[in-house]
């Protein structure tokens, strides 16, 4: 069962951080490297200052309506139709981004590891497990949350100690890829690429109190871009550009660089596994927030019962990508681009609305 106001400020943040940090991992990755080319992490840096900025209006926002929430706010400021069609939007979104998760984990393992594994009992397995997390509850999910935080710190910080001395500064220059222009207008397009954390302050009152939700979603989004941004510098100054291009598993394949020496190497196993425990918990929390946020458009407190329904039908939509190829150009136009302009399309809106509201005040 949901409880308001269980959440502690730490597992507040660290449920922030990995709702973003599967990105780190999976080939997502691969259409911010496709339209930044070498300048990829500068994009991606633009692209989460763009979210930053939103979430940072969001939150001084409801600064000013104390001991209400954001879809409490959105009701009586723009209508509760609005206000619905929004959270059911963030549904929407999330379900698709669910299914594209969930997609990209299971074609990730089918390749590397499990290449005689059908799609469908990987598919099912995972969302068993994304099952199981969700009928724990959020609490659960934040506090594991909270226990794999250092893990994924670490394996960034490992990952910069073990192959500082492959990094090639040169694989940088031109420093601005693609042209300034060219990275500003995929950058702005690209911002959604981080919407998970936009969709985090809709959870604002389970948070124990309205300082440490805040300073929950601004830390946790900061060092979820960080951490993108880190990840994403490394690979390009390792792999370089255009090979960086042609590699479908940019984060196994700087694993797979690691060597130590004759007898302390291959060592992708260790970041593999890590990668795993996040990403059913990336998508646990996917599901969870579209069946959250569906049941709260419709005033339904028990939400629980339509868990196994979403999970049918991210099965369903999950099945029809035929390779992880299509799966990251579906992301990229459907969800990153459309979806993006979508949801700021909303924000803007409600920005007129109480831009024309005040002024007949």
């Amino acid at each position: 069962m949901i409880r308001d106001g269980h959440i502690g400020y730490k597992e507040w943040m660290s449920l922030v951080v990995i709702s973003v940090a599967g990105k780190l991992f999976n080939p997502s990755s691969l259409l911010m490297i496709s339209s930044g080319q070498r300048a990829a992490w500068m994009m991606t840096l633009l692209s989460g200052f763009v979210s930053l900025a939103v979430v940072i209006w969001i939150l001084q926002y409801m600064g000013r309506h104390p001991g209400m929430s954001w879809f409490e706010i959105l009701e009586i400021r723009i209508g509760r139709w609005a206000g619905q069609l929004y959270i059911g939007m963030a549904a929407v979104g999330l379900i698709m981004n669910g299914m594209l998760n969930l997609r990209l984990l299971v074609d990730q393992i089918k390749i590397v590891t499990l290449p005689d594994t059908p799609v469908w009992a990987l598919l099912m397995t995972t969302l068993l497990i994304m099952l199981y997390l969700c009928y724990k509850g959020l609490e659960t999910i934040a506090r594991v949350s909270h226990i794999f935080l250092p893990w994924l710190l670490g394996v960034v910080v490992s990952l910069f100690l073990l192959l500082g001395n492959r990094i090639e500064f040169s694989h940088l220059f031109p420093i601005l890829g693609p042209g300034a222009p060219s990275l500003l207008i995929e950058g702005f397009k690209h911002s959604f690429y981080f919407g998970e954390i936009l969709a985090m302050p809709l959870f604002g009152h389970l948070v124990r109190d309205p300082a440490s939700f805040r300073k929950g979603v601004l830390r946790g989004s900061l060092y979820a871009v960080g951490l993108t941004v880190s990840l994403l510098f490394l690979e390009v100054t390792v792999i370089g550009w255009p090979s960086l291009g042609m590699v479908s598993f940019p984060f196994l394949e700087l694993a797979r660089l690691i060597y130590l020496s004759r007898f302390v190497q291959h060592l992708e196993g260790i970041y593999a596994s890590v990668w795993l425990m996040i990403a059913f918990v990336q998508l646990a929390l996917d599901l969870y927030m579209a069946s959250y946020f569906y049941a709260t458009m419709f005033g339904i407190s028990n939400f629980k019962p339509m868990l196994p329904s979403f999970a049918c039908l991210m099965y369903i939509l999950a099945l029809i990508p035929t390779f992880f190829y299509q799966t990251i150009q579906f992301k990229d136009t459907y969800l990153v681009q459309m979806g993006g302009a979508v949801f700021y399309g909303m924000v803007g809106l409600l920005l007129l609305l109480l831009v024309v509201r005040k002024k007949k005040t």
